[in-house]
């Protein structure tokens, strides 16, 4: 059974993944830290400062983090200022979670839209 096609902004019709992905030049992939704080937490040894130092590399992801952490949603007491803090505070399970989303939002910012409608996606 084939695949209805769509089409592009341009008007041509795409219609399999292969083709979709033909004219791109460049292969979206997670930023680094992602990466690394993943490999980080099959470590039993990274401590909370080893993650806070990674992540720290990374401005946009430190300041999703600590936005996140402080929201209500958390309802902590008291602001938490630094990664390391926010990495005690959470638990890693949840900073797995939270650093992967945060990526993937960042990720999926910079597929063009006439290469892949978001809002269509995630329906």
């Amino acid at each position: 059974m084939s695949e209805p096609s769509s089409s592009s902004k341009s008007g041509k019709s795409v219609s399999t993944p292969a083709e979709l992905v033909s004219g791109v030049v460049r292969l979206v992939s997670l930023p680094e830290v992602c990466i690394r704080v993943n490999e980080m937490l099959d470590d039993p040894h990274a401590s909370a400062a080893d993650f806070g130092k990674v992540i720290g590399q990374d401005t946009g992801l430190t300041a999703r983090l600590l936005k996140i952490v402080n929201s209500s949603f958390y309802g902590f007491p008291s602001r938490i200022e630094t990664v390391s803090r926010a990495v005690t505070v959470i638990g890693l399970r949840e900073l797995r979670g939270l650093v992967l989303a945060a990526s993937a939002v960042e990720t999926f910012s910079r597929i063009p839209s006439d290469v892949l409608n978001m809002v269509r996606f995630w329906r």
